[in-house]
């Protein structure tokens, strides 16, 4: 039950973000009369890799690794390239929006590991055709 509740923190602290800059994105779009701002090079940069970095915490609702990876990888993005356009560290300032993909990268990895866990315990089948093929059991499904 605990690894649920972690799983349902990390959709539900990305629906913040999410509904934060789409609330942004739409005011400004209505109130420039549905203009696209002109960006910088930088400065579109950061837009793309914000932009990752919220459908990531979407994503994380279906797919947790792709969407942890997503989200994470986004805002890693994001704080780069402010730092190397402007010199500005934003991990401070933007750290909460790292919570939804580590919570999500988190339970990716304590559900894999559980899985693998427990099917050494029960001596199901090996988890890649390499540990059959190390172990000395035919790991091919096919009849001869």
């Amino acid at each position: 039950m605990g690894i649920q509740v972690i799983r349902w923190a990390a959709r539900i602290t990305g629906l913040f973000p999410v509904g934060l800059f789409s609330w942004f994105a739409i005011a400004g779009l209505v109130g420039s009369g549905f203009e696209l701002p002109e960006f910088t090079r930088g400065e579109s940069l950061q837009m793309t890799a914000f932009v990752v970095a919220h459908l990531g915490m979407l994503v994380l609702w279906r797919w947790e690794l792709l969407g942890a990876v997503m989200s994470v990888g986004g805002m890693l993005g994001f704080c780069a390239v402010d730092y190397a356009v402007s010199g500005h560290n934003l991990l401070g300032g933007f750290s909460l929006y790292f919570v939804p993909g580590l919570l999500a990268l988190f339970c990716w990895v304590y559900t894999k590991f559980n899985e693998a866990e427990a099917r050494t315990a029960r001596g199901d089948e090996p988890l890649s055709r390499l540990d059959g093929v190390a172990q000395g059991r035919a790991v091919s499904k096919v009849a001869v």
